[in-house]
Order: structure tokens, then sequence, then C-alpha cells
């Protein structure tokens, strides 16, 4: 069930924990937003992006599908968290037939001078003391740390609508805890993502679009021998196999959650005709599109 709250009568600004200071001025935490298991139905046309001087971090809980970040389409599925910054033009709304559940905070780090707008990167860098480099701005979170960041926004909640003294003093030590992870997660002075997971990441935003290894390797400077030695070694598949797994998956959610027809599925996720997709998706599921539709249609 969603659950909203807007930030109206909660202490103005958030304690020192939370505070940081750039440029040599302080800038104090302010809680705008938070959002538990909040439901959107796609697609949303047409979808405006929008940018302000807030901070949003974003877990998409439930659904695949996309929405638009920095001007593009990015997929978006179970684990999916995103760290969006003051300025980035975004909207988390669903691209594509189907819908999409996130838990969401949204803050802002204030001054006299006015709202601290670095890069959520930067932001946890000032937390950290250190610079941390390897701070993407997209996270894929699986299994137990899917869970713990999804328990967090729940927490979160429950302490903003509970009604005892400490709820605020509770609140700000689950959002550290949140901060803190990220944080953890980002290893100061790596090196950022290198040309594998740069080529893993285009590919998860483009799995619909006709793809030549040859171009993959171009983008990871390799040949594409080495290229497909090194993903599969990387990541267990060959790309070819690794596209085709997303096309299955968005295929799953769009055969489960809407009406659209076999055919104009097929087209949306690139397959050459509706034969290719009924064929692929049977070796895949074990079953055809029909027949897993009619099997995990809503009652």
């Amino acid at each position: 069930m969603a659950r909203g709250y807007i930030q109206a009568s909660a202490p103005a600004p958030g304690p020192e924990l939370l505070s940081a200071v750039h440029d040599g001025a302080p800038y104090r935490f302010q809680l705008r937003t938070a959002h538990v298991a909040e439901r959107r139905t796609g697609p949303v046309r047409p979808l405006r992006a929008h940018a302000h001087a807030v901070y949003h971090l974003v877990l998409f809980t439930e659904g695949i599908n996309r929405f638009c970040l920095d001007g593009r389409m990015v997929p978006c599925e179970p684990g999916t968290l995103v760290l969006c910054s003051p300025g980035q033009r975004h909207n988390f709304a669903p691209a594509d037939a189907g819908s999409a559940a996130y838990h969401e905070i949204t803050f802002s780090l204030e001054s006299a001078s006015g709202p601290l707008r670095v890069p959520f990167a930067k932001l946890l860098s000032l937390y950290a003391g250190v610079e941390l480099v390897g701070a993407p701005a997209m996270r894929r979170l699986e299994g137990l740390q899917f869970r713990w960041f999804a328990r967090q926004y729940e927490r979160l909640m429950d302490h903003i609508e509970a009604s005892g003294p400490l709820r605020w003093f509770r609140a700000w030590g689950t959002v550290w805890q949140m901060l803190s992870a990220l944080v953890e997660d980002s290893p100061p002075d790596g090196p950022p993502a290198g040309p594998l997971e740069e080529v893993k990441e285009y590919l998860e935003a483009h799995f619909a679009d006709p793809l030549r290894v040859a171009n993959l390797a171009q983008r990871a400077h390799v040949t594409p021998e080495h290229f497909c030695r090194a993903f599969k070694a990387r990541f267990g598949c060959s790309p070819i196999a690794h596209q085709r797994r997303l096309r299955i998956r968005a295929a799953r959610n769009l055969l489960a959650t809407t009406a659209l027809r076999c055919k104009e599925i097929a087209r949306r996720l690139g397959f050459s005709d509706v034969y290719g997709f009924s064929r692929a998706f049977s070796r895949s599921e074990g079953l055809s599109p029909r027949a897993f539709r009619a099997r995990n249609r809503p009652a």
C-alpha cells in the first residue's frame, strides 16, 4: 500500500550529523518528501523531464519499465537504485506500458546563500571526508542488500508517522544509515567503472536496439574477440545472451501487465518479427507468450 509524506511540521533542519560543509559554507539537511510503494502506470505521454534543487534517492521495487534520466530512457526493475542530483533532469513515471512501484526520499541541503547543488557523488564525498570516485548515479541492488534498503524506507515512514518524542531522532538515524551504506558502497580512490561495466550499462539502456558486437567492443577499446571473452568471464554470459535475457525479462513484464499484442511487444523489444519473438520466448520460458500471459493474467 502506498504511503506518502510531505514535510510540513518537522524540525526545520536535520541534525548536525546530516549537515555538510562545502567551500567553507555550512549546509543543513532538510527532508522534503518520503514515499513508500508509490505506484505509477504507463505509458505516460508526454513524459516531461524536470529538474530542481533537491536530491532524490529512489528505489524501484516492482515492475520492469523505463524512466527518463538526463534526456534518455533508462530501464528499471526491482533493485534499481537512482541517486538523482540537483539540476539533473528526470521523470520517474513509467515510459512504457505497464506499471512500476518505487520508494523515494527527497531532501535538500540549505544555507543562507541557497541550496547545495553539487552532484550526489560529491555530497557523499563531503559526508565521507574523502573523494569517492566510484559513486555511480545508478546502482543495481540484489538479495539482502535490496531488502535492507527497501526496509530502511519503510522504517523511515514508520518513524515519521509515529507520535513519540523520539520519532525525528529515529528518522534522522535511518536517513544517516542509508547515506552511510551508499558511502560504504563507493570505495575511495578506486577507479571509475571500467570499460566492461560501462558497455554493460549501455547495453542495458539500449537492449531493444539492434546491436553489433564490433560496436560494443569499440566502446570498450578492445577487439571483438577479446571483448566477448572478457564480457563472458566478467558477467557469466555473452553480450548477445545478456541482451536476449533483458528482452525476455521485459517481455514477461509486458505480457503480465498489459494487453499489448505479441506483434507490438516484439516490435518494441527489437525482435525481427513476432515469430522470432515467440521462438525466443518459448525457448527461454518453456511456454509460448500466449500461454505465459494466460497463466500470469491478474485475477
